[in-house]
């Protein structure tokens, strides 16, 4: 059997020998033989074509069925787990919650293959390679049928000349023929790899556009935080910062005056203007004790201490 490659730029090899041949059997031999390889040549190109798209024509689609319902299977799972009663549903929330990321994943994996589906054009291109190669086969019987009814009249006709020209237009016939169908899938083919080319640009654009929009969105919710943290630090560090609190006392004393803060003494001494430093914010209770006479003089009050300095004053009656 002859070895016969596949291409679809092949045309018919012709001699000159074999133009002069005066025999018409001799020629319609040849010319036979040569519309035979040419149809093989384009039959076995398409033929190619479609046996490298086959395996992901058989297997893609069960593959995304089956990735299909498994991650509906996981949606339902993790729909169910939500509508359980709260006792039992907490067991099984973190299922849950693991059943919804495996169906994410699932449904991503499952857009990854659609979209290198519409950017490689598998699926289309597999089955327009089968649609030429039926064509081929119609338009190959077509012109042995033709054949089969004109070959006996051809050969046994008086005028030869006549006889070859007649085989000469039914060759160019179904060369042209051949030839359109050729030219079709191609115009085809630059038709969908353009649109598959729009398509991804579409879907590239619109990546890139998410994402910058995450990005942006992403950025300002970052500086927001940065800008809580920091007042939260500010907050943070003006609750901490210590009080100091100019005290003046007032009222007649014998001796000296003791001051308190939260029932711990302070400062004892005959001053009346006293400074308490480094006092933590917050409400604390101020005690004064002195003596006048016989008499002791107590006097507490609470006093909201505030970060930074402030005055105040108690009265000893």
């Amino acid at each position: 059997m002859k070895n016969i490659p596949a291409d679809t730029f092949s045309t018919i090899k012709a001699k000159i020998d074999n133009f002069e041949d005066k025999d018409f059997k001799n020629f319609f031999s040849w010319l036979y033989g040569e519309l035979s390889d040419l149809k093989v040549r384009r039959d076995n190109h398409y033929r190619n074509l479609r046996t490298g798209s086959s395996r992901w024509i058989t297997w893609s689609p069960r593959v995304l069925t089956f990735l299909g319902a498994f991650a509906l299977l996981l949606t339902a799972l993790a729909s169910a787990v939500t509508l359980m009663p709260p006792a039992a549903g907490s067991k099984w929330a973190a299922l849950s919650q693991y059943a919804l990321l495996a169906a994410m994943a699932i449904y991503a994996v499952m857009g990854a293959i659609a979209l290198y589906e519409r950017g490689t054009d598998i699926s289309s291109a597999y089955f327009r390679h089968l649609a030429v190669g039926i064509a081929i086969r119609n338009l190959w019987n077509k012109f042995l049928l033709t054949i089969l009814k004109e070959y006996l009249a051809l050969s046994s006709a008086s005028d030869g000349d006549a006889s070859r020209r007649r085989i000469c237009e039914l060759a160019e016939a179904f060369c042209n023929d051949l030839d359109k169908l050729v030219s079709d899938e191609q115009t085809e083919w630059r038709t969908e790899f353009i649109n598959s080319l729009n398509e991804l640009d579409q879907v590239a654009n619109k990546g890139a556009g998410d994402i910058r929009a995450q990005m942006e969105e992403l950025a300002k919710t970052v500086a927001k935080a940065a800008e809580e943290a920091k007042d939260a630090a500010a907050r943070i560090e003006a609750a901490t910062k210590p009080g100091h609190v100019n005290l003046a006392i007032s009222g007649e004393v014998d001796g000296e005056i003791a001051v308190l803060v939260d029932d711990i003494e302070k400062i004892r001494g005959t001053a009346k203007r006293i400074v308490l430093e480094r006092i933590i914010p917050g409400a604390h209770k101020l005690s004064i004790k002195a003596k006048k006479g016989a008499t002791v003089l107590d006097v507490s009050e609470m006093y909201d201490v505030k970060p930074g300095v402030q005055s105040h004053s108690i009265a000893l009656e």
